[in-house]
């Protein structure tokens, strides 16, 4: 998509009128659509309930009202350790036996199933997490061959995916493509073992903070 587009639509909000029925009295309701806006992604880490490296070992579709996923925590840097296990909603689109790198905001209350065969479900969820940022703080994971370098062995290696235009990462994070190189959704890669450590980082300034309160 052009970047010129992407910004006109991400400043224009969309507005659906919807009417009401003839015992409304003519009342109409409006509802607006926006395009999420740009976020650092520190911003993100100090904003999230959950910030993890997770593993999706299953996902339900079918019972509650919104898709939900249950991970197990690699690597845990915020809100969960290392082995536990989680479940958070709106994961739609992510790929079951692969990692994701989550940032999570906790929901009130708890997921109740109320569909199909609720025997088979995940019973009721308590606590429920939602992916941050309408569904850009879920990162995937995967081995790829987008990077610099003149051999194979340079070029290829474990990726993060973000979508930069969505969750804006540090200068000296390097993007593959470049920043100034338009790509699908603004997403972009970046070398996990860099990530790692800027997640590894970010937690300590926040420990940091928090210590000092």
């Amino acid at each position: 998509m052009n970047l010129r587009v992407r910004s006109f639509l991400v400043a224009f909000v969309v507005c659906l009128v919807v009417a009401v029925g003839a015992n409304a009295q003519g009342r109409r309701e409006t509802v607006e659509i926006r395009e999420p806006g740009q976020i650092a992604i520190s911003v993100l880490f100090k904003q999230s309930d959950v910030v993890a490296d997770v593993k999706i070992v299953s996902g339900d579709t079918e019972h509650y009202d919104r898709s939900v996923c249950k991970g197990e925590v690699l690597t845990g840097w915020k809100g969960r350790k290392t082995g536990e296990e989680l479940y958070f909603g709106g994961c739609n689109g992510q790929r079951l036996g692969l990692e994701s790198i989550v940032f999570l905001k906790k929901s009130e209350g708890e997921l109740t199933p109320t569909r199909g065969n609720t025997g088979s479900s995940y019973g009721k969820i308590r606590p429920i997490f939602d992916v941050q940022h309408q569904g850009y703080g879920a990162m995937a994971v995967s081995y790829v061959c987008v990077f610099p370098g003149k051999e194979i062995a340079d070029q290829c290696g474990d990726g993060v995916r973000i979508c930069t235009d969505y969750i804006v990462p540090p200068d000296l994070l390097a993007t593959f493509p470049a920043k100034t190189e338009q790509t699908d959704f603004g997403c972009r890669w970046v070398n996990k073992s860099r990530f790692l450590e800027l997640m590894d980082n970010l937690r300590e300034q926040v420990e940091m903070h928090g210590q000092e309160r």
